[in-house]
């Protein structure tokens, strides 16, 4: 299931353009060209891809259990980058995602996470 939401996120992500991006070719096909072409990269390295997975999983029921590892994400997010099909502002937007979730797992961990809904 985590597979199938990393996917459909990163699909979403997609159409994002960064005029510095790594492989202007794959990033100048057409969006639908580009998901295609990045869910049948990612489906052949999804294993290497979850090798890198930033979020620190350790047993149990809780979410105090998890944490964000910095040295992953960092690693995760350049293997991405090689794929040529994510641009430059999108890998910069899922860092800020994961940096924030980390946050909150951090407030989680200390007992000073609170909850909040947005409209």
């Amino acid at each position: 299931m985590k597979e199938i939401l990393v996917v459909i996120t990163i699909c979403c992500m997609l159409f994002q353009f960064d005029a510095h991006a790594v492989n202007l070719k794959r990033l100048n096909a057409t969006p639908f060209k580009r998901s295609v072409g990045f869910i049948k990269w990612y489906m052949r390295h999804k294993n290497q891809v979850y090798r890198f997975y930033p979020i620190d999983e350790h047993p149990g029921d809780s979410t105090k259990l998890y944490k964000l590892d910095h040295r992953q994400l960092n690693k995760y997010l350049k293997y991405l980058k090689q794929a040529g099909y994510l641009s430059d502002y999108y890998l910069f937007r899922r860092k800020l995602y994961f940096i924030d979730i980390g946050a909150t797992l951090k407030n989680i961990r200390n007992g000073t996470a609170r909850l909040t809904t947005t409209n």
